[in-house]
This record gives C-alpha cells, sequence and structure tokens, in this order.
C-alpha cells in the first residue's frame, strides 16, 4: 500500500508537438493510441447529457444547465485525452510517472464541480454535475485501458499501489475551495519477462500456432534422426 502524502496538486502536463520525437524510439503506442482516438467529446455528451435529454431531463433553469455541462465536457475532455497521449509516448524511464501525474491532472479538471457535488448541489444542478462527472468518469475508464495496454505491449506490467493524499488549491478566479482527493496511483514493473516465461504464456495461451507445435515437431524429428542414424 502506498504511504499517502499531501503535496500541492498542479496539472503537469506539458503539451508537446505531436508526430516524430521519442514515439518512434520507445515503440509501439498504436494500439493505446487508437484507444485515446476513440475519446471523442462530441460522443461523450450524447452518451450522457443527451441521453439524460431523451429520458426527460429538465434542467434548463440550473446552475448547471445542459448546455453548461455539455460545455465544460468539452472543454475539459481535451486537455485530458492530449495528457494520456503525451504520457504514452514516454520512454520506459519516464512512463510511470507521466502516467501517475495523469491522475493528479484528472482531479484538478472540474475539481469545484467534483467538490460542489458532494457539498451543497441539489436538484437539477447535482444531476448536471453528476453528468459531467460521469462523462469525466467515463474518460478515465478509457484512458486507464490506454495506459494497460500500452504497458502490455512493451512487455511491462502495471498494477495498483492504491493512492495518495493530493490537496488541490483553491483558486478565488472561480470561487473552488482547497479540496483534498485521494488518487489512484500506479506501479510499472519494467522487469523483462524470461524466456521461460514467455514459452509458458504461449503455451497457455489459444494459439494451436505457437510453442507446442514446434516442440512437437523437435521432438518427432529428433526421434526420426535417432532411428535413421542409429
Amino acid at each position: 500500500m502506498l504511504t499517502t502524502t499531501q503535496y500541492s496538486a498542479s496539472p503537469t502536463y506539458t503539451p508537446k508537438p505531436k508526430g516524430g520525437g521519442i514515439v518512434g524510439a520507445v515503440g509501439t503506442a498504436s494500439t493505446a493510441l487508437g484507444i485515446l482516438q476513440g475519446i471523442v467529446p462530441k460522443e461523450i455528451i450524447n452518451n450522457t447529457i443527451g441521453a439524460a435529454l431523451k429520458h426527460g431531463l429538465d434542467c434548463w433553469g440550473a446552475s448547471v444547465n445542459p448546455d453548461i455541462a455539455s460545455r465544460n465536457i468539452s472543454e475539459w475532455v481535451p486537455p485530458l485525452k492530449d495528457a494520456a497521449e503525451y504520457a504514452i509516448r514516454a520512454s520506459d524511464s519516464e512512463l510511470e510517472k507521466r502516467i501517475n501525474d495523469w491522475y493528479v491532472l484528472f482531479y484538478n479538471t472540474g475539481t469545484k464541480h467534483r467538490d460542489w457535488m458532494g457539498n451543497g448541489a441539489r436538484d437539477c444542478t447535482l444531476e448536471g454535475i453528476e453528468l459531467e462527472m460521469e462523462a469525466l468518469d467515463m474518460v478515465k475508464a478509457e484512458v486507464t485501458a490506454a495506459f494497460e495496454q500500452e504497458v502490455a505491449d512493451r512487455g511491462h506490467s502495471m498494477y495498483s499501489i492504491g493512492t495518495k493524499t493530493v490537496v488541490v488549491p483553491a483558486k478565488a478566479s472561480i470561487d473552488q475551495r482547497e479540496t483534498t482527493w485521494q488518487v489512484e496511483q500506479y506501479k510499472i514493473d519494467l522487469s523483462p519477462k524470461t524466456a521461460l516465461e514467455k514459452i509458458g504464456g504461449t503455451v497457455s495461451g489459444s494459439n494451436n500456432g505457437g510453442v507446442v507445435p514446434l516442440l512437437m515437431m523437435g521432438l518427432g524429428l529428433f526421434v526420426f534422426r535417432k532411428k535413421l542414424f542409429r
């Protein structure tokens, strides 16, 4: 379990030029990028705000009405998506830090409304905020899947080491008070698989064209050569 520590959280993502650069040096990234490319703000809005409207949501007079919630989602999602792409383009030595930084950034996104949801928001305003948070959670689920895929594609493993306490500072400009969150943290195990583990993984899989037929063929050739040349 990770020992919790407090620090003043601020987004650690710095936009980098896309294309070329480190992604060519570190390898795959393509499968994970495919997952991230599926994160489309308009589709997320349709699956949250749009679905609620179809089911009778009528909160146009609320502090967080459907238009405001849709606008917030449109503003919040792209930076999270870009930051996730920045993370998976990291070298192996930087990958763990960038992934964990992403979760800090996540709790720096929509923080005021996240806090408001559990501290005073009511009725239609609460419904609007809940839809915003549902949208963010959808993004987090997809990004986590992309991280796991990227780590696996590199031959490493990713596992939870608990949470750490993150303090998000107050922002007077938007009337946001200081808040504290328990933020997910992960360990990236860079230990390469041994040859035996790789063989074991292939044997236990469903690929019938893998190691088992090769081993059987090798055994057959050995027996044949023994009979022929004895």
